[in-house]
């Protein structure tokens, strides 16, 4: 269960490298209305994993999955921050198979502020996979009341790309 939990903490939470590309010049008309929109993208590492096996033996609701990640401008770049947050399983669809949902608080701690996120993630045999969508629901510093997505494109157990995109 540990492998297939850290391969989706690590994919959820990969929130992953940074090329913070902020794209406030490009918005169309529509999208003036806002007070901006941004692009930032990122490579998660993850640096810290603990898997808690809580209630029923096994893959059971109430698990939980606690990880950091050194967030990188891309992979091998620079450290441009760092994220952390703790995954509770909320559905399971096949204790055996480790499928099931994840709800996923996780913060973004970035040179300008924190990207704080959350959303249900899904696992299919123990693992995290695809490109999954999460909330972007505030942030602090230059992120204060930042809303939008995030999206995370798992690429191993402990990697992942995150295209962070900001609508206001």
């Amino acid at each position: 269960m540990r492998k297939i939990i850290l391969g989706t903490l690590t994919a959820v939470l990969t929130f992953g490298g940074v090329a913070l590309a902020n794209d406030r010049a490009t918005r169309s008309s529509h999208q003036a209305r806002h007070d901006h929109v941004g692009v930032i993208k990122l490579f998660s590492s993850t640096v810290q994993f603990k898997q808690l096996d809580l209630g029923d033996s096994g893959f059971s609701i109430g698990d939980e999955i606690v990880f950091a990640d050194n967030l990188l401008s891309a992979k091998g770049g620079a450290n441009v921050g760092t994220d952390g947050g703790a995954c509770t399983v909320v559905r399971v669809d096949d204790a055996t198979s480790a499928t099931g949902a994840l709800q996923c608080p996780v913060t973004l701690s970035l040179h300008d502020g924190r990207l704080f996120t959350v959303g249900l993630v899904h696992l299919a045999n123990g693992a995290l996979s695809g490109t999954q969508t999460v909330a972007v629901s505030g942030g602090t510093g230059e992120f204060r009341g930042a809303q939008g997505e995030l999206a995370i494109k798992f690429l191993t157990p402990t990697e992942a790309n995150y295209t962070i995109t900001l609508t206001n």
